[in-house]
């Protein structure tokens, strides 16, 4: 008798155990389940247009209106193209051969632009909307505008080297500020000899001044909390420069790593 009792109790506890796992289990699929808010809607204008879903390998084609949610990636053929719906009124054209993320960051819906070309077709709320690309994130609209200046041409006779270029292209800017990472990593290897070991992420603001000075720079996030390392952060950034062009300032972010 004793010992069917025991054979009953551990049945009993082994059914209590598998149901409680079958409810962990249930809790993570639903938090992961396509019931996430969607941050854009996906309208395909030519084939073929593909969506890699969250923690999925296998890609589908779109072939009506589709949301994408966060983590969710767009990817454009050779022959396709789309348009992106944002609830904050913002319209993005997605070009051919062209890959892109979306993520939520506070307010703003972050566009991670992996691959290719993408235009603003129509301008939602301000602060709403960042595309991020190589590294650094600008507001949608003056994205677009770099992108618009990048790709016009001018009648003109070719530029000599005394003449400023029109505006500054994110491909440039990346480059320019990666090419300079020694003199940020100067900073960090002085902060290590007084916090050995200590690694994080940080992420500076800075403006670009039609000259290619940087006339304001600032550490907007930092995990490397030391007040002696920011400000030889901002030292090292007010030192760099960029090539002379005609229009308005910049404003960028450029994230850094350092361990």
């Amino acid at each position: 008798m004793g010992r069917n009792s025991g054979l009953v109790m551990t049945f009993f506890f082994s059914g209590l155990l598998l149901l409680c796992i079958g409810v962990l289990v249930s809790k993570w699929m639903d938090a992961d389940s396509p019931t996430s808010p969607a941050l854009a809607q996906i309208e395909k204008i030519t084939d073929q247009v593909l969506i890699l879903k969250k923690h999925l390998t296998q890609k589908e084609v779109v072939k009506k209106k589709t949301p994408l949610r966060a983590l969710e990636t767009l990817e454009t053929t050779v022959d396709g193209e789309a348009v992106l719906d944002f609830p904050s009124a913002f319209r993005l054209h997605v070009f051919p051969n062209t890959q892109l993320t979306l993520d939520q960051e506070g307010d703003a819906t972050v566009v991670y632009l992996k691959a290719g070309e993408i235009r603003m077709d129509s301008q939602g709320r301000d602060g709403t909307l960042l595309i991020a690309k190589g590294g650094l994130r600008w507001p949608a609209p003056e994205y677009d505008s770099l992108n618009k200046t990048s790709r016009a041409t001018e009648p003109t006779l070719p530029a000599t080297d005394s003449q400023a270029q029109e505006g500054l292209t994110p491909s440039y800017i990346v480059d320019t500020l990666k090419s300079q990472k020694g003199i940020f990593y100067k900073c960090y290897t002085q902060l290590l000899q007084k916090k050995p070991g200590l690694v994080g992420e940080t992420s500076i603001s800075m403006t670009i001044e039609p000259n290619g000075k940087i006339s304001r720079s600032d550490v907007t996030t930092s995990q490397l909390g030391d007040a002696s390392f920011k400000k030889c952060l901002i030292e090292a950034t007010a030192r760099i420069e960029f090539k002379p062009f005609r229009g308005d300032a910049i404003t960028t972010v450029f994230p850094l790593k350092f361990e």
